[in-house]
């Protein structure tokens, strides 16, 4: 812990020449805002504090609102990476308490992320939505393949706000069909129909791909509904309901594991674990018994997280 007996500021491992991770005091923290929001400091020492102020409160060494507070330094900053950096973090936050009714989801998304809209497409902006639409609709009627540079943005946010889910649904399989769509985007496809928030349309796609995609590719649909906890749900009642069809299906071990660990990673409270442990305990293969170890690991961190951070974050947005 370096800051204690520090009237001004510093920044331990200039540059990042070591492998370490550097906590501050708390008054530290707050000092070092300074030559982040004036940008003296070097966009990699920016990038570092900002990685190691988010993975230091994930491991409850720094309090959660220090971040949120630390991270409001680089409001004016225009580096890709910083942005990138501050997006994936937030992202994992308004998923861990996005089902909270504390939680101010679209508004608090709208204010944090306008700036990366257009890099990773999360927010619930009125005007993006409506353009992902309008380019959504150009697609489906020209028969064409969107840009790679925006598709995987303007699928995802059709599709989780679109009031006809069946169109969108049969210009993707048709898309998905066509012999002139790319493998990978292909993949893009199966991805993005799991995003459908209806629980029954993520059924329907679940049963669609294990109709139409290639077993190389199965977990892509399963990822897709599971890309949240409430979808991850869905894909987790799933599994366990057709687990002897799933590996009769697909008699090569590793397949299932990839489709088990792609529909149980967002899932994030402690009874989810624990569900998933009993229902595997007569079930579980050494193909995949240590990747699933991992994330149910992942799965524990993630609650104690959120019942650790919730009391502060709550009282810090009010």
């Amino acid at each position: 812990m370096f800051g204690s007996y520090i009237d001004s500021w510093v920044k331990v491992n200039a540059l990042q020449q070591g492998f370490y991770l550097v906590n501050y005091s708390s008054e530290l923290w707050k000092a070092l805002q300074g030559p982040v929001s004036t940008q003296e400091l070097d966009v990699v020492d920016r990038v570092a504090l900002l990685q190691a102020v988010f993975f230091l409160s994930r491991a409850g060494h720094v309090s959660i609102v220090d971040a949120l507070e630390f991270a409001q330094a680089y409001a004016l900053d225009t580096e890709y990476l910083v942005w990138k950096e501050l997006s994936d973090n937030l992202v994992q936050i308004v998923a861990l308490f996005d089902d909270q009714v504390w939680f101010p989801d679209s508004d608090l998304t709208k204010q944090l992320r306008r700036q990366v809209i257009g890099m990773l497409g999360r927010a619930n902006d009125d005007a993006v939505i409506a353009e992902a639409t309008r380019r959504f609709q150009q697609s489906m009627h020209q028969n064409t393949v969107l840009p790679s540079d925006f598709r995987a943005d303007v699928f995802r946010l059709h599709i989780t706000t679109t009031s006809e889910p069946e169109l969108a649904f049969a210009h993707l399989t048709q898309l998905y069909h066509a012999s002139s769509t790319e493998p990978d985007v292909k993949l893009e496809i199966v991805y993005a129909m799991g995003l459908f928030p209806q629980p029954l349309v993520k059924q329907r796609v679940l049963e669609w791909g294990l109709q139409n995609v290639r077993p190389q590719d199965i977990s892509m649909p399963f990822a897709g509904v599971a890309a949240t906890a409430a979808g991850a749900s869905v894909a987790w009642a799933y599994v366990q309901a057709n687990w002897d069809s799933l590996n009769a299906q697909y008699p090569n071990p590793r397949v299932v594991g990839r489709i088990l660990n792609a529909s149980i990673r967002e899932l994030k409270t402690d009874t989810d674990a624990t569900s998933v442990e009993t229902f595997l305990l007569p079930r579980q293969h050494a193909a995949y018994s240590r990747s699933v170890e991992e994330t149910l690991e992942s799965i524990r961190i993630k609650h104690v997280v959120a019942t650790r951070d919730a009391p502060r974050l709550r009282q810090w947005l009010e």
